[in-house]
């Protein structure tokens, strides 16, 4: 192992703290006290940050022990990173997506404008339909 591949590893414990710090913060603080027909714009805004700090992790993990299986050369690894780009779409994409949608509902709730709540709605859609299409055209080619 070379420094690269050591600061590598110790950054991802970093990250990995920091994120449950955030995610810890907020939801016990903002999200877990509220139920859901009691949530405001920031409740929204709150709500995007931890899924994306959430798939951030996940996303992470998965890829910290893919490159550790890979410079232990375990013959995992090689799996692990051919079917990487099959990974990324619950563990990093999806949250995103999640998170926009969490944003894009505070943003409805925060105008009066229905020219921006409709754009809102249609942005919205347009989201989860590239959703779907990611979703099937990766399970069409496994």
């Amino acid at each position: 192992m070379n420094n690269y591949t050591i600061s590598y590893l110790i950054i991802n414990f970093l990250i990995y703290f920091l994120c449950i710090l955030v995610i810890n913060h907020y939801w016990s603080k903002d999200i877990k006290v509220v139920s859901y027909n009691n949530f405001k714009s920031y409740h929204w805004l709150i709500l995007g940050i931890i899924i994306s700090f959430v798939g951030k992790i996940l996303d992470a993990i998965y890829w910290h022990i893919t490159w550790t299986l890979f410079l232990l050369k375990n013959p995992i690894a090689d799996f692990l990173i051919e079917y990487g780009t099959a990974a990324n779409i619950p563990l990093r994409q999806i949250p995103i997506i999640l998170a926009c949608l969490c944003h894009i509902k505070a943003a409805y709730m925060t105008t009066k404008d229905k020219n921006c709540q409709n754009k809102a709605v249609i942005i919205s859609l347009i989201l989860a339909l590239l959703l779907y299409y990611a979703l099937l055209s990766t399970s069409l080619s496994l």
